[in-house]
């Protein structure tokens, strides 16, 4: 489940890089449908949120990963799964904060 999810992540990537903005929509419903189950790659899953959250400049995205990541919290049982959740919900965080300044200052000037 953890590398597929970094398939799609990719993938997702991609068709996000040509036009389609509706792409990552895949990647989180995959996300989403490891909320309750058993997970064994919980690092590969971890390592394909990163990413996503790398190469996303795309705010509603962003704000949208952020809740997933949220209910994805609420559901775990692993401590270091939540930690690690709790870090990637952080850096989303702070990587929309940023964004948002740096939009702010492109108006001002």
């Amino acid at each position: 489940m953890g590398k597929h999810l970094i398939y799609v992540s990719t993938q997702a990537e991609i068709e996000m890089e040509m036009g389609d903005m509706e792409a990552y929509m895949k990647f989180l419903s995959l996300l989403l449908s490891t909320k309750d189950k058993q997970v064994h790659s919980k690092p590969n899953i971890l390592l394909a949120i990163n990413n996503f959250i790398k190469s996303m400049d795309y705010i509603p995205c962003l704000e949208k990963l952020h809740d997933v990541i949220m209910e994805l919290i609420e559901a775990s049982t692993s401590y270091g799964y939540t930690k690690g959740l709790a870090e990637c919900a952080g850096y989303t965080s702070m990587k929309i904060k940023r964004l948002s300044r740096g939009l702010c200052n492109e108006k001002a000037k």
